[in-house]
C-alpha cells in the first residue's frame, strides 16, 4: 500500500490483517479514501504494486489474490479517519516493519538462527490505535534479548511505544554429540529397517541417519524445558506434517507408525 499511495492524498481508518501468533498471516484488509478524480489512477497504482509483489512470490504463493471494493459514499468526517500525513506514516511504518529471516546460524551453516513473524496488525478508530504483533524465534538467547531492544528502538523512532514483549520460546542450542541423539538414531534406524533395536549397533544407526538428522527453525516444547532443566538433553521427533502453522496444515498418516515404533525403541534402549 505504501508504494501505491505515496503519490496520492489518502485517508485511512481501518487495517485488519493476520490472526493468531502461530499462524502465518494469509490476508489483510484496509479502508482507504481518495478523491473521486483520483480513483482510477489510484486503482491502477494498486494493481501495479500487486503485480510486482505477485511476481516476487511466484512459485511460492501462486494463489495470491488482490480484491478491490469501491464505495461511492462520501468520505467520513475527520474524527473517524486519519489525516493524509498520518495515513502515509502508517503505511511507511508497515513497509519497514521487520519480518522474515534475520540471521543465519553459525553452528549449523545454512540454517536459520533468528526470525520474526509479523503475524497481526490492526488499526482501529475512535480513538485511533495501531497494534502490531510479532512472533520471534531464535536459538540464541543473546539474539532474543537483542531483538527486544531493536523492537523498542524501532517503535520509538517511529513515534510509537513497544508496550509488551515476551519470548514464548527460550533459545534451544543444538547439541550434535548428545547421547540422547545417538540413541534416537539407533531407534529410528531400527524402526525404518524393521529390525530389533537391541541388535542395531550405534555405527549402523549413525550411518543410516547420516543424512536424516535435521535442525529446524521452530519453537517447540524443549525450548521451555531447557530453561526449566539446564543440562538435560532433548531431541524432537514426530510424524510428518505439511503446511505447518497455516489453515491447511495436514498430517501424513502413513508416517505415524514409524514415529510410534521409534518412540518405543527409545524406551527399550533405556530399559
Amino acid at each position: 500500500m505504501f508504494t501505491a499511495t505515496r503519490n496520492f492524498t489518502i485517508y485511512t481508518s481501518r487495517i485488519d490483517g493476520g490472526t493468531k501468533l502461530n499462524v502465518i498471516p494469509q490476508e489483510c484488509e484496509t479502508d482507504v479514501w481518495v478523491a473521486k478524480k483520483d480513483v482510477e489512477a489510484f486503482e491502477t497504482k494498486v494493481q501495479q504494486a500487486y503485480q510486482v509483489l505477485k511476481a516476487d512470490f511466484s512459485g511460492h504463493d501462486d494463489e495470491m489474490k488482490l480484491e478491490i471494493k469501491k464505495d461511492d459514499s462520501s468520505q467520513p468526517n475527520g474524527d473517524s479517519v486519519l489525516n493524509p500525513m498520518d495515513s502515509h506514516q502508517i503505511f511507511a511504518l508497515l513497509m519497514t516493519t521487520p519480518h522474515g529471516v534475520l540471521r543465519l546460524s553459525q553452528i549449523c551453516p545454512g540454517k536459520v538462527e533468528s526470525s520474526v513473524n509479523f503475524y497481526r496488525c490492526t488499526l482501529t478508530a475512535t480513538p485511533f490505535v495501531l497494534s502490531t504483533s510479532f512472533k520471534y524465534r531464535s536459538s540464541s538467547q543473546e539474539q532474543i534479548e537483542g531483538f527486544r531492544t531493536q523492537l523498542e528502538s524501532y517503535a520509538l523512532v517511529n513515534g510509537f511505544v513497544s508496550s509488551e514483549f515476551f519470548s514464548e520460546y527460550p533459545a534451544w542450542i543444538p547439541v550434535p554429540q548428545s547421547k540422547l541423539l545417538s540413541v534416537t538414531k539407533r531407534a529410528y534406524a531400527a524402526a525404518r529397517l524393521s529390525t530389533n533395536v537391541t541388535t542395531m549397533s550405534q555405527e549402523q544407526g549413525d550411518q543410516y541417519c547420516n543424512d536424516k538428522i535435521m535442525v529446524h527453525h521452530v519453537g517447540l516444547e524443549p525450548c521451555m524445558m531447557t530453561k526449566l532443566y539446564p543440562g538435560m538433553e532433548f531431541v524432537t521427533l514426530g510424524a510428518h506434517i505439511s503446511n505447518c502453522h497455516s489453515p491447511t496444515e495436514s498430517l501424513h498418516i502413513q508416517s505415524v507408525r514409524p514415529f510410534y515404533n521409534t518412540l518405543l525403541n527409545i524406551i527399550r534402549i533405556f530399559e
